[in-house]
């Protein structure tokens, strides 16, 4: 991906609860403060309760971003919501550029995963790290963490290092240490078809 006035587009999907907006906000935040000057995190939430399907829209880019809306045509997917990815493929997927990154919390192998479109799939059960570490949190397990370390290994514009000292300023003590474990976890094993 060049850098000269690209503008990444990221389209997040999730639950209210599971800490969608929280992720996009922190990928903003990292991206800032790695040299990106134009971020931006826009929620599309609706009925606003748990467990809803919600949307999340970041942009990311070297320059001043003066376009404001919905994201259309992504260059990058993340679904941190297996059920939605599940029973709604179709509306995940929808306008997903050639070329682009779908990323999804999900056991299932990324060659198993065929959305009829030339893009690199990558999966990671995020679930399972956040179960395995403990992290749960309002009676759900977060596992926006450790899809954090997904997008960290498939972009450019999210450093692994730079998430990991966020996350660690932003939480302390035991649980900033497991929510970087989760991120660390996630990244090492994050499998791609390409």
């Amino acid at each position: 991906m060049k850098e000269n006035g690209k503008i990444y587009e990221i389209r997040w999907h999730g639950r209210g609860g599971q800490g969608t907006v929280t992720a996009a906000k922190i990928l903003g935040a990292v991206a800032f403060n790695s040299g990106y000057k134009g971020v931006q995190s826009i929620p599309l939430i609706g009925a606003e309760r748990r467990g809803s399907a919600i949307r999340v829209f970041s942009r990311i880019s070297k320059e001043k971003i003066r376009i404001h809306s919905q994201i259309y045509k992504p260059d990058v997917i993340v679904c941190i919501d297996p059920s939605l990815f599940a029973d709604y493929t179709d509306v995940v997927v929808s306008g997903l550029k050639e070329g682009g990154i779908l990323i999804v919390n999900t056991q299932e192998d990324p060659s198993k995963i065929d959305i009829g479109k030339n893009v690199k799939v990558c999966t990671v059960d995020a679930s399972g790290i956040s179960v395995e570490l403990g992290l749960e949190f309002g009676g759900g397990y977060v596992v926006n963490a450790p899809m954090l370390g997904a997008v960290a290994k498939t972009t450019k514009f999210l450093p692994i290092d730079a998430l990991l000292e966020n996350l660690g300023a932003k939480w302390k003590g035991d649980w900033g240490a497991k929510i970087q474990k989760a991120v660390k976890m996630a990244y090492d094993q994050l499998k791609c078809n390409k």
